[in-house]
Protein backbone atom coordinates (compact mmCIF):
# COMPACT_ATOMS: atom_id res chain seq x y z
CA UNK A 1 0.00 0.00 0.00
CA UNK A 2 1.29 3.57 -0.93
CA UNK A 3 0.15 6.23 1.31
CA UNK A 4 -1.34 9.46 -0.57
CA UNK A 5 0.61 12.51 1.05
CA UNK A 6 -2.41 14.76 0.87
CA UNK A 7 -2.87 17.54 2.85
CA UNK A 8 -4.87 17.81 5.64
CA UNK A 9 -6.52 20.45 3.85
CA UNK A 10 -8.27 17.67 1.57
CA UNK A 11 -10.01 16.65 4.37
CA UNK A 12 -13.36 17.99 4.86
CA UNK A 13 -13.71 19.66 8.67
CA UNK A 14 -16.00 16.74 9.67
CA UNK A 15 -13.60 14.09 8.22
CA UNK A 16 -10.94 15.83 10.32
CA UNK A 17 -13.02 15.28 13.28
CA UNK A 18 -13.49 11.27 11.98
CA UNK A 19 -9.81 11.36 11.98
CA UNK A 20 -9.07 12.75 15.41
CA UNK A 21 -11.55 10.23 17.45
CA UNK A 22 -9.47 7.54 15.28
CA UNK A 23 -6.23 8.69 16.52
CA UNK A 24 -7.45 9.36 20.15
CA UNK A 25 -9.02 5.72 20.49
CA UNK A 26 -9.39 3.98 17.37
CA UNK A 27 -13.39 3.88 17.68
CA UNK A 28 -15.84 2.22 15.54
CA UNK A 29 -18.36 3.80 13.25
CA UNK A 30 -21.28 3.67 16.20
CA UNK A 31 -18.51 5.29 18.60
CA UNK A 32 -17.82 8.16 16.11
CA UNK A 33 -21.52 8.88 15.75
CA UNK A 34 -22.06 8.72 19.01
CA UNK A 35 -18.82 11.02 19.61
CA UNK A 36 -19.84 13.49 16.65
CA UNK A 37 -23.29 13.26 17.57
CA UNK A 38 -24.11 11.76 13.76
CA UNK A 39 -25.81 9.19 12.93
CA UNK A 40 -23.81 5.44 12.56
CA UNK A 41 -24.82 5.90 8.83
CA UNK A 42 -23.06 9.26 8.31
CA UNK A 43 -19.91 7.90 10.27
CA UNK A 44 -19.47 5.20 7.88
CA UNK A 45 -20.13 7.02 4.94
CA UNK A 46 -17.32 9.88 5.93
CA UNK A 47 -15.01 7.19 6.71
CA UNK A 48 -15.54 5.87 2.71
CA UNK A 49 -14.77 9.11 1.61
CA UNK A 50 -11.17 9.61 3.67
CA UNK A 51 -10.65 6.38 2.55
CA UNK A 52 -11.58 7.30 -0.86
CA UNK A 53 -9.55 10.94 -0.52
CA UNK A 54 -6.69 9.46 0.65
CA UNK A 55 -6.51 6.25 -1.51
CA UNK A 56 -6.18 3.72 1.77
CA UNK A 57 -8.58 0.47 2.36
CA UNK A 58 -8.67 0.56 5.87
CA UNK A 59 -9.01 2.49 9.32
CA UNK A 60 -5.07 1.16 10.65
CA UNK A 61 -4.35 3.03 6.93
CA UNK A 62 -5.70 6.28 7.86
CA UNK A 63 -4.03 6.41 10.93
CA UNK A 64 -1.10 5.32 9.65
CA UNK A 65 -1.57 7.85 7.21
CA UNK A 66 -2.05 10.27 9.88
CA UNK A 67 0.77 9.96 11.60
CA UNK A 68 3.07 9.34 8.59
CA UNK A 69 2.12 13.25 7.46
CA UNK A 70 2.40 14.56 11.46
CA UNK A 71 5.69 16.13 10.88
CA UNK A 72 4.06 18.64 7.91
CA UNK A 73 0.29 18.36 8.34
CA UNK A 74 0.28 17.59 11.89
CA UNK A 75 2.51 19.18 13.36
CA UNK A 76 1.90 21.63 16.11
CA UNK A 77 -2.06 21.09 15.42
CA UNK A 78 -3.98 19.80 18.85
CA UNK A 79 -6.19 17.09 18.00
CA UNK A 80 -9.21 16.82 20.01
CA UNK A 81 -12.01 13.69 20.04
CA UNK A 82 -15.15 15.06 20.40
CA UNK A 83 -16.66 12.22 22.79
CA UNK A 84 -17.41 12.92 25.83
CA UNK A 85 -14.76 11.28 27.63
CA UNK A 86 -11.79 12.49 25.58
CA UNK A 87 -13.27 15.93 25.80
CA UNK A 88 -11.12 17.74 27.83
CA UNK A 89 -8.05 15.80 26.83
CA UNK A 90 -5.55 17.57 24.71
CA UNK A 91 -3.14 16.15 22.77
CA UNK A 92 -0.16 18.02 20.28
CA UNK A 93 1.25 16.10 18.01
CA UNK A 94 4.98 17.24 17.84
Amino acid sequence: MTLVSEPLESLSPRERDVVDCLLKGGYGDADIARALVISPHTAHWLMGEIRRKLGVTSRVDIVRWALTTRSSTWLGHSIFCMCSSCRAVDVHVA
